[in-house]
């Protein structure tokens, strides 16, 4: 039997383990001009930002910032050959941290941790460096061991968004020792974890710092919630033009899709919910604004201003990305950034059949090519894909709603 016990940091220190066949057939095409001009962009991008960086942090002191600059933009490959530089000529904490960041992102989960177990025990104090080798931990599946490392860190340290992280280690901790009590956990340590959990779980929503089902760490109390808006249409009308324009340029947005996976330019999955999860944001807040005619999402760049222009009451968008899960995969259940927004999903690439479905909350649906759903991912939300193709929406964030009439009014 496994006792439940709490390790010291010192000791943690220590320790710190294709498609359907139309789109098969699309993909062995000779790459079309527009694939090539995708990668020119993006290359384009990276020189762009690497040498603007090295042009404002000349020298060997500006190395690391050149670095930190590339990572900002999560060019981590690029970020990783001037923080190791760094690193090589000056092997600081802060060095180490920046190297073991870039790996991370690059999924060398392994050769981050053990650079991290190089650094000075002391450094475990800090409560930054635990919650990032306890995320290390997590994203290699030893929840186990990252619930017991930010443990270290005293309760009144911690932010609302570090224990909600610590609910989330917590609740897989206490599902791993439920699969296996009698075996590995005694009763009285699944009970144990089961009423820390409960404890957890009760004094943030007691202090009005989330929801009862919404576990997000910038809660808006008071906005109406579902997991499903099965009813928008009703709810809020002007939305109705919002699902009508994403319908009108599904075909335009299923070609740019392939060209972008052709194009290399969908990403991985960076929170350790799906190796096989990819994204493609239409215009993320690290990358610098562009116009539409130098974006490599040309047809959602302009779909979304289309939407933007029309000044429907209500709507307010936030961001837009292409996002494809390969078959047979799961995107293990998390929860969103906040309740005040929602989600379209329009369907592109769907399967036929119920073989790729999403569960938010205890709702459960199945996308349809040429269709949308409105979800609220502040509920707790996992995606499966068990079909033998890959399925790719398009999702549109906007404002809640009631959130965006209030700032309009306002």
């Amino acid at each position: 039997m496994m006792a439940l016990a709490l390790l010291s940091a010192a000791v943690l220190a220590s320790t710190v383990a294709s498609g359907s066949a139309a789109e098969a057939e699309r993909c062995e095409e000779e790459p079309r001009p527009r694939v090539a001009e995708m990668k020119a962009l993006a290359l384009a991008f990276q020189k762009r930002v690497e040498a603007d960086a090295l042009s404002k942090h000349p020298g060997k002191a500006g190395v690391d910032s050149v670095g930190d600059v590339l990572q900002t933009f999560r060019l981590f490959d690029r970020a990783l050959v001037y923080h190791q530089k760094a690193h090589k000529a000056d092997p600081t904490v802060l060095t180490a941290v920046a190297v073991a960041t870039d790996l991370k992102g690059l999924k060398r989960h392994d050769e981050a941790l053990d650079l991290m177990r190089q650094v000075p025990q002391e450094v475990f104090k800090i409560k930054d460096i635990v919650y990032f080798v306890a995320s290390l931990y997590d994203c290699m599946g030893n929840t186990e061991l990252a619930y017991s490392l930010i443990q270290t860190v005293p309760e009144k340290q911690q932010s609302v968004e570090e224990r909600i992280v610590a609910l989330d280690y917590l609740s897989k901790f206490l599902a791993v020792a439920q699969r296996n009590e009698g075996k590995t956990f005694e009763r009285k340590d699944v009970a144990e974890l089961t009423r820390r959990h409960a404890a957890l779980k009760k004094s943030l929503v007691a202090s009005g710092s989330v929801g009862q089902r919404q576990l997000v760490p910038k809660y808006i109390a008071g906005l109406p919630a579902k997991p499903v808006w099965d009813d928008w249409e009703v709810q809020w009308p002007s939305l109705k033009h919002v699902a009508d324009a994403l319908r009108k340029a599904v075909p335009s947005l299923r070609e740019e899709f392939l060209d972008l996976q052709s194009a290399g330019l969908l990403e991985p999955d960076d929170e350790c919910l799906e190796t096989s999860w990819h994204r493609y944001e239409v215009d993320p807040g690290w990358r610098p604004s562009t116009s539409c005619a130098t974006n490599p999402s040309k047809a959602a760049c302009l779909l979304v201003e289309a939407i933007k222009s029309m000044e429907l009451e209500s709507v307010s968008v936030l961001r837009a990305s292409y996002s494809t899960v390969a078959p047979d995969a799961h995107i293990l259940p998390h929860f969103g950034m906040t309740n005040g927004q929602l989600k379209f999903h329009l369907g592109l690439f769907i399967p036929p059949g119920d073989c790729a479905t999403i569960r938010v909350d205890d709702q459960r649906r199945t996308w349809r090519e040429g269709d949308v759903i409105v979800i609220d991912d502040s509920f707790n939300h996992e995606v499966w894909n068990n079909c033998s193709a890959q399925r790719t929406v398009f999702q549109l964030v906007i404002v809640h709603p009631d959130a965006a009439s209030q700032l309009q009014s306002s």
